[in-house]
Formats: structure tokens, C-alpha cells, sequence
């Protein structure tokens, strides 16, 4: 009688394949984070990025302070800081110089420009805004009255004015008109003044060379 002998073969484990790390670049906001008209936080904002939109920068500069800020490919600046960057990325073409706007709006309540320092070459709007008015009867009959004007040292011009603006909630509304003149700036000193009845507004700006 025959006994049946049987070898019992171990089957060798295959090694695991080892997974490749992705390494392609990545750049997205790391948080909810703003968007500005130049490089820095005093030019005019322009629009929210939420976390984790992803970013296409197209130049980089750094700022009078040391910050980094990266112009998007829709024009736009956002500081490095709040951005997450991953994986192998090319370098982004540096620029030392950075073009200023070419408009800007200075605040004759505030003396202060909205979209960055004042440049020489600008298309600045100087603007003021007297008190509301009561009523949008007076609003629309505003410039019959005194159509406004604003002095650039000692020469006066005629101003425009925007459409009555409502402002307030329903049945204690009212109205503004903002009074206004685009100005080319250039480099020097000036008293800036407005005028519309008895609102009279006044700044003193200085516009650098270059």
C-alpha cells in the first residue's frame, strides 16, 4: 500500500509596487484671501478668492516691506503668504519694477487715493460727497442749485455729478450724488479743494516723480 505524500509549496509574496509620489505642481489660496489692483493692501481691492482656488501666477514682485506678491493671469495681486504652493513649479519671472494703475480716485473727505499711491500720469477722479439729501426731488434738482467745483491749487474747474444715490432702508431712505472731475496728475504738490454750497472739503497731495 502506497502512501500519498503531498509538498506543500509556499507561494512567494510578490513586493509591492511602490507608489509614486505626485510631484506636479500645485497652486492654490490656502485661505479665503482678497485680491488687489496692485502689489500691496493699500491699492483698491478688487475681488475674494475662497481656499483652495487654484492660482496661475504670471509674475512675481516683492514690496517696499519684504512681502512677496504674485500677479494672477487675470491681473490681479495676491500676497504669497496666502497661497499654498506643491510639487515641482517652474520659477515665476520676477519684476522689480511694477507698473502703477493707470487710474485712480482720491477722496477729498479722506485724502486718500483708493488704488495706491498717486502717480505721475494717472487718470485721477476727485471726488466729494455733501450731505445726503432728504428727498429725490432736491437730489435730481442738485445741480440747478450749485452744480459744484473743485480748485487744483489756484485754478477752479466745473464738476460732474453721478445720479442720485440711494442710501438707507425702505421709508428712511435718502440721497447722495458724488461730484467729481478726472484730473491727469502731475508731479508736485497741491491744494485740492471742493466746493458745492456750503461744503467745502480740502486736501493737500503730493504726486512723485517718476
Amino acid at each position: 500500500k502506497r502512501e500519498a505524500f503531498y509538498a506543500v509549496v509556499e507561494a512567494t509574496p510578490e513586493a509591492p509596487i511602490a507608489a509614486q509620489a505626485d510631484t506636479s505642481c500645485k497652486r492654490i489660496a490656502r485661505r479665503d484671501t482678497t485680491t488687489w489692483a496692485g502689489p500691496g493692501d493699500f491699492y483698491e481691492a478688487v475681488n475674494d478668492l475662497t481656499a483652495g482656488t487654484r492660482l496661475l501666477p504670471t509674475l512675481q514682485t516683492t514690496d517696499p516691506d519684504g512681502n512677496i506678491w504674485w500677479q494672477l493671469n487675470n491681473t490681479n495681486w495676491m500676497a504669497v503668504d496666502d497661497a499654498l504652493q506643491t510639487g515641482e513649479c517652474e520659477a515665476i519671472p520676477v519684476m522689480q519694477h511694477v507698473p502703477p494703475p493707470r487710474t485712480n480716485t482720491l477722496s477729498l473727505e479722506t485724502c486718500k487715493a483708493t488704488n495706491g499711491p498717486l502717480r505721475a500720469g494717472q487718470q485721477v477722479t476727485i471726488e466729494f460727497i455733501p450731505q445726503a439729501f432728504e428727498n429725490s426731488a432736491d437730489a435730481y434738482n442738485a445741480l440747478k442749485i450749485d452744480p459744484g467745483r473743485i480748485k487744483i491749487d489756484e485754478k477752479w474747474y466745473r464738476t460732474q455729478a453721478t445720479d442720485p444715490i440711494v442710501i438707507g432702508s425702505v421709508g428712511g431712505e435718502r440721497y447722495i450724488r458724488r461730484f467729481y472731475l478726472i484730473w491727469e496728475a502731475k508731479p508736485g504738490t497741491y491744494r485740492i479743494d471742493g466746493d458745492r454750497l456750503h461744503y467745502s472739503p480740502s486736501c493737500t497731495v503730493t504726486v512723485p516723480v517718476g
